[in-house]
């Protein structure tokens, strides 16, 4: 299909078209579950109330891991695929799952390739480079492919005409610190998108954000980590393929809040500090906080602190590099004399494994006898 761009074939009237896009669901990061609800609740049940929609891409990294058969992950994948799948029905649009990194969607994406012989509905599921016509758009689909020959990516990027859009999974240049890339992918650039006449949209980074004015990356719709305090949800875009014009809009979706807060005041009563992080937590409504202490702690409210908060799954505590290492040699020394009677050649083996076991239970469970008992039983 030749487009024409710079003639007059170009008065061609294509119109506008109405895109949805989201990325690195990571489906089994977390309870499975619970991501469930957040993308039902503030994904799915919104965009079926939009009224006109062309697209919804899925731009790689729908799993997070290679999940069993049986497992809530593999229910929600499918479940929340299916629910697209109705969505673009009901929409007459076209549904699109781009693959991500193999370390994450593994091939999974075969799971949804019956969608695809349906006659009542368009789905395209995209592993390789390819270009797809889609309500009257030539988009270039680049995954995130290994050791791909990179006359392959020349031929794709370079020579074979214009296109409207690309949907992409991958690591743009400028994109993440030292262009690290994801096993033996490629780095893509600006250049490599010069036959692109409008746009790229991509998944991978989970910060969303747009690079060279052209380059937008949707961002992961929810936090389960730290270190990605920012917004997060998906992108609605408009697209007028005459013009090339288009409007982005973020759609936010709210989920954990990950908070790290640097602590840089002295510390001279622990208690006042722990009373301090839990209030925190629970006035500014934070699901989990990183506390981070920049002065130099004496070591006992150093440990105080720590131990407070050692089985806390909400709260992390970390320590500037010096008192990190002296707290880590701290810990060291003390478990060494916790467990000094290990090396003690004056003990017996049952004495040591006995006095083990009953020092992670916190009461006398066995005996030397009773275990001697117990052997001579089993022989």
């Amino acid at each position: 299909m030749e487009y024409g761009y710079g003639d007059e074939s170009s008065l061609k009237v294509r119109g506008t078209i109405i895109e949805v896009h989201i990325a690195d669901c990571h489906i089994g990061a977390f309870e499975p579950l619970k991501q469930y609800q957040f993308l039902k609740e503030q994904f799915l049940d919104q965009i079926v109330q939009l009224p006109k929609i062309d697209i919804v891409s899925v731009d790689g990294d729908l799993f997070d891991h290679k999940v069993m058969s049986n497992s809530d992950a593999a229910m929600v994948a499918t479940r929340f695929v299916a629910e697209l799948v109705e969505v673009v029905r009901q929409k007459n649009a076209t549904l699109v799952l781009l693959s991500g990194t193999t370390s994450h969607d593994f091939d999974q994406l075969k799971l949804f390739y019956h969608y695809m012989n349906r006659q009542d509905v368009d789905v395209r599921v995209c592993t390789t480079l390819q270009f797809e016509e889609i309500h009257g758009a030539r988009i270039l689909m680049v995954p995130e492919l290994n050791g791909l020959d990179e006359d392959i990516y020349q031929k794709y990027f370079h020579q074979s005409g214009w296109y409207d859009e690309a949907f992409v999974h991958g690591t743009f240049e400028g994109s993440v610190y030292g262009n690290m890339v994801s096993g033996s992918s490629r780095l893509l650039t600006a250049r490599d998108f010069n036959m692109c006449k409008g746009f790229a949209v991509s998944g991978h980074v989970h910060t969303g954000g747009v690079f060279q004015g052209f380059y937008y990356y949707c961002g992961s719709p929810y936090r389960w980590r730290f270190g990605e305090e920012q917004e997060k949800g998906y992108l609605v875009i408009v697209h007028d393929l005459d013009t090339q014009m288009h409007y982005t809009s973020f759609q936010p979706i709210h989920s954990f809040r990950y908070d790290t807060i640097e602590y840089n005041d002295i510390v001279e009563d622990p208690k006042k500090v722990i009373d301090w992080i839990i209030a925190k937590r629970a006035n500014d409504g934070i699901d989990y906080i990183k506390v981070r202490f920049n002065q130099n702690i004496p070591g006992y409210n150093k440990t105080i602190i720590n131990n407070y908060f050692r089985n806390n799954p909400f709260t992390t505590i970390e320590f500037t590099a010096k008192d990190q290492a002296e707290q880590q040699k701290q810990e060291l020394v003390e478990l060494n004399q916790e467990y000094s009677y290990l090396t003690d050649p004056t003990l017996s083996d049952y004495d040591k494994f006995c006095r083990y076991v009953n020092d992670k239970e916190g009461e006398q469970i066995i005996s030397v006898d009773a275990l001697l008992q117990l052997l001579s039983d089993k022989v």
